[in-house]
């Protein structure tokens, strides 16, 4: 093979490659711009708990033990007696649907740090 041969098939193997290459560039931007349009219509904040786990907290239940179920609450207010009030929220909208809801649930410690109350749980579905 003669350095023109040789030369030629070097620059269509360089061809092809930036072809394949280009193609799996224009797969991933696709692929990309799919994933960020489906993601850019939901939106979600606070905890994400599971509303059966905050059914299953019974009082006398430690802190420890409630987070475990519920996960880390959004807010903790210390009363001047010394009681603990947690509380879990979470929110979701979806811009695609117009439906967004908000649920939350908190519960009373007493000072030693064990469930005395709570549970009452929202659930508020909204339409926008």
């Amino acid at each position: 093979m003669g350095k023109a041969e040789a030369d030629s098939s070097y620059l269509r193997l360089r061809l092809s490659s930036v072809d394949h290459t280009k193609k799996a560039e224009g797969k991933m931007r696709i692929t990309l711009f799919a994933l960020a349009l489906l993601l850019s219509g939901c939106a979600s904040a606070g905890t994400n708990y599971s509303e059966t786990a905050a059914a299953a907290v019974r009082v006398g239940m430690s802190e420890s033990e409630l987070v475990g179920l519920l996960g880390r609450p959004n807010g903790r207010s210390t009363l001047p007696d010394g009681r603990v009030v947690l509380v879990w929220l979470h929110s979701q909208a979806n811009g695609f649907t117009g439906q967004a809801s908000a649920r939350s649930v908190s519960y009373i410690l007493d000072p030693s740090g064990h469930v005395m109350s709570g549970g009452a749980a929202t659930h508020m579905p909204i339409k926008y």
